[in-house]
């Protein structure tokens, strides 16, 4: 199994890398869209939304709202 117990001397900062990941993600998005003459805008509403989008989407136990990345 891969994850954060495989390998304790990093483990501390895997919740971090995780956060890295999502941001070079939203990046990468951001920028395909406008390629494609979309425009985005990066929005952070949590957590006055986070409950009505939750549930919403059906999110889990543990769920947390960074961002949302609005396109049109």
């Amino acid at each position: 199994m891969l994850g954060p117990s495989r390998w304790p001397l990093v483990r501390d900062r895997c919740p971090e890398w995780a956060e890295h990941s999502s941001g070079m993600l939203q990046y990468s998005l951001w920028c395909a869209l406008e390629a494609e003459g979309l425009g985005a805008n990066l929005q952070h509403y949590n957590p006055l939304i986070d409950g009505k989008v939750g549930e919403a989407f059906g999110a889990g136990e543990g769920w947390s709202l960074k961002a949302q990345l609005v396109f049109g």
